[in-house]
């Protein structure tokens, strides 16, 4: 791990370490395109969250064997269904990107135990996360996600949940089996 450190450096510079199975460098002055880590197919763990890294996340999708994936405060873009394929997801950080869609597309993510889309143009309706019963957090405030409150819960796990300025709507009496 080389989070927070003084590092520098391209994605392209890493584009060739195809036997990494874990990545982080959140916090780092690592830049270049996200296309360029969609070669390192062995990749479990992916951070490179709060970076300078750009570009589109459509590559990241070859990445099946993903289980975190953390994008958070960068300028990547792309849409949601880019990032549906990667269902053995456990965590997906992606909160104050670029990425838009909808969030249906993330509602087929089934292992997924952390979802954090807050701040970005993700839309939809909460009512499709609410077949992801491993959520434990859930964070998708300032969106313009909708629904009822009450749409959530299924989700008997959920442990944080953070829906502050969204268009959701509803009495919160309705989460009491959380």
């Amino acid at each position: 791990s080389l989070d927070s450190t003084a590092v520098t450096g391209t994605t392209s510079d890493l584009s060739t370490l195809t036997d990494l199975t874990e990545l982080h460098f959140y916090g780092t002055a690592l830049s270049g395109s996200v296309s360029e880590l969609g070669k390192l197919s062995k990749l479990q763990r992916l951070n490179v969250g709060s970076t300078q890294v750009t570009g589109d996340v459509s590559s990241l999708g070859q990445l099946t064997q993903l289980i975190y994936l953390s994008l958070e405060s960068t300028a990547v873009t792309g849409t949601t269904s880019d990032l549906s394929t990667l269902t053995d997801l456990k965590e997906l950080h992606i909160s104050s990107t670029a990425l838009s869609g909808s969030v249906s597309e993330l509602g087929k993510l089934s292992k997924l135990q952390r979802l954090n889309v807050g701040s970005t143009a993700v839309t939809g309706t909460i009512s499709s996360l609410s077949t992801l019963t491993d959520l434990t957090q859930l964070y998708i405030y300032s969106t313009a996600l909708s629904g009822n409150v009450s749409e959530l819960g299924k989700l008997s796990k959920l442990t944080v949940l953070n829906v502050g300025s969204t268009q959701v709507t509803g009495d919160v009496s309705s989460l009491g089996q959380l």
